[in-house]
């Protein structure tokens, strides 16, 4: 039924139910506005794509967000990994270094190293 057909059906109904032209008439036109109202707060196919578009934006925003907070936090954990290994490869450097001393200082006690005492420390001076 179409919407202009519906108020005159309406119309005439009433007419043959012995309602009053006039109420009839009102009952008409209030059908018509009343179809009007709906028919102007329906959402429209754009409407919608553009409620849709706008979400979309603010969800990429949010994302966008979270991933430079997230960026921000791994690289703080990256430089704290890496000074962290940076301690731990200074350490094993001295204790390479307490090794060969402690290594030096017992081959020197030994005669069968003491050519090889000698040429570490030529190459030292």
């Amino acid at each position: 039924m179409s919407t202009l057909k519906s108020p005159v059906a309406l119309y005439q109904a009433l007419i043959e139910a012995n309602v009053s032209k006039e109420t009839a008439a009102t009952a008409a036109q209030s059908l018509v506005e009343d179809i009007g109202s709906v028919v102007a707060n329906l959402a429209t196919k754009q409407d919608i794509q553009q409620g849709l578009d706008m979400l979309e934006a603010k969800v990429d925003s949010k994302l966008s967000g979270l991933e430079s907070r997230m960026d921000s936090k791994l690289s703080g954990l990256e430089a704290r990994m890496d000074s962290k290994l940076a301690n731990i490869d200074a350490r094993f450097k001295v204790q390479n270094i307490y090794l060969a001393i402690i290594g030096v200082i017992t081959a020197s006690s030994s005669p069968i190293f003491a050519p090889l005492v000698k040429a570490i420390e030529h190459l030292i001076h």
